[in-house]
């Protein structure tokens, strides 16, 4: 069709969920208040997990035990929280 502009950004905006109000830090969906939901739970956002930073050109030895103790670090978080 010839004048059809479907990336219009009036169309995009009406086509637009708003299923509820975020979080300010993370924009993760969040209850405002307990009569919001029935298994209203206080949110806590996670805590930043402390990765040191690597140097430009570090040796792939290095950067692979970055990774893994970052990925330990977030696995030792998740079991914490499912005790």
């Amino acid at each position: 069709m010839v004048g059809v502009n479907k990336n219009n950004v009036v169309n995009m905006a009406e086509n637009e969920i708003q299923v509820g109000p975020t979080h300010p830090q993370d924009r993760k969906l969040a209850s405002i208040t307990e009569s919001d939901d029935p298994n209203y739970e206080e949110y806590v956002p996670e805590p930043l997990m402390d990765i040191p930073s690597l140097p430009v050109g570090a040796p792939i030895e290095t950067v692979i035990a970055a990774l893994v103790n970052a990925v330990n670090c977030q696995v030792q978080y998740m079991r914490e929280q499912n005790l």
